[in-house]
């Protein structure tokens, strides 16, 4: 199965309220990262809020000692050495955003991509 590493971002996707306020996080959406993460993949989350904000947030979310993200606005280790440097840019697999061109005026669809992952992980084309 090929492990991925998905691109999350915070305002608009994670977080529905208009910036700056933040709102209630949809536990169907942690559920499901939750399993991306059991199933192997790296999940980093993005924004442009500093770090303590976020871990605030999300705090209610860790369960039993596990997060809900591999990373916060950072690349992984393995890209961080085989780039020689943190690049500021998040390398990932997947990228889900609410600023995408398919995305913009849609709900983040989370069951879909979930759909999509699965057949990556098989190698479907």
């Amino acid at each position: 199965m090929k492990k991925l590493t998905i691109s999350i971002d915070f305002d608009g996707v994670l977080n529905d309220s208009e910036y700056p306020e933040i709102g209630e996080i949809d536990s169907g959406k942690i559920r499901i990262i939750r399993d991306w993460i059991d199933r192997g993949h790296t999940v980093i989350f993005n924004s442009c809020r500093p770090t303590d904000i976020i871990e605030k947030v999300l705090k209610p979310y860790f369960m039993f000692g596990r997060a809900c993200y591999s990373y916060f606005n950072s690349s992984t280790h393995e890209n961080i050495e085989k780039f020689g440097d943190e690049t500021r840019k998040i390398y990932a697999d997947v990228y889900i955003d609410d600023h995408n061109i398919l995305q913009i005026g849609q709900p983040i669809d989370f069951e879909e991509y979930d759909n999509i992952i699965r057949r990556i992980e098989r190698g479907d084309k």
